[in-house]
C-alpha cells in the first residue's frame, strides 16, 4: 500500500473529498475508499439507531411496567394469603380500565332512575279493587266451579 493510500485511509469523509478534488489523493485510490467510508458511516449510523431504539422501551411497555409496580403489593398479599391457605404461590391480579360513560348514557341512566322512583312512590297506580288469583277470572275455571 502506498503512502498516499495510507494517508487517505486516515482522513475523514470531508477531508477525503477535498483531497480528491485538490488532486492530493488520486481518484483511482480516493473514490473507492470514499465509497467504502460512506457505506461504513451509514452502517454505523443504522447500528446506533437500532441500539438506541432497543434501549428505549415503548410507551406500551412503560405503561405495563407502571401497572405492574402498582399491583406489586397486591400480588405479595395474594402470595401470603395463598401460602397460609396452602394454595400454589402463583397468583394473578388484573386491573381493567373503563372509559367514562358518555353524556347520552348518563342521561338515560338518570331517566331510568327517575322512572323507577316514580313507580315506587305509588303515583299513577289504581286505588282499591279486588285481587283475584289469576285463574278465577277465566271462563273455563268458572264453568267447572258450578
Amino acid at each position: 500500500m502506498s503512502n498516499r493510500a495510507r494517508m487517505a485511509e486516515d482522513l475523514t469523509i470531508q477531508q477525503l473529498q477535498q483531497s480528491i478534488q485538490d488532486g492530493v489523493v488520486p481518484s483511482y485510490i480516493g473514490v473507492p475508499l470514499l465509497k467504502s467510508k460512506v457505506e461504513d458511516a451509514k452502517l454505523l449510523q443504522a447500528a446506533k439507531a437500532a441500539q438506541s431504539m432497543g434501549q428505549q422501551p415503548s410507551v406500551a411497555q412503560q405503561i405495563k411496567d407502571y401497572a405492574n409496580q402498582q399491583q406489586w403489593s397486591m400480588q405479595q398479599l395474594g402470595n401470603m394469603s395463598n401460602l397460609l391457605r396452602g394454595l400454589p404461590m402463583q397468583s394473578t391480579t388484573t386491573q381493567t380500565y373503563q372509559a367514562a360513560p358518555s353524556g347520552i348514557s348518563q342521561v338515560a341512566g338518570l331517566g331510568t332512575t327517575a322512572a323507577a322512583a316514580y313507580g315506587l312512590s305509588g303515583a299513577g297506580k289504581a286505588k282499591g279493587g279486588t285481587i283475584r288469583s289469576g285463574i278465577d277470572h277465566l271462563g273455563m275455571y268458572n264453568a267447572t266451579k258450578k
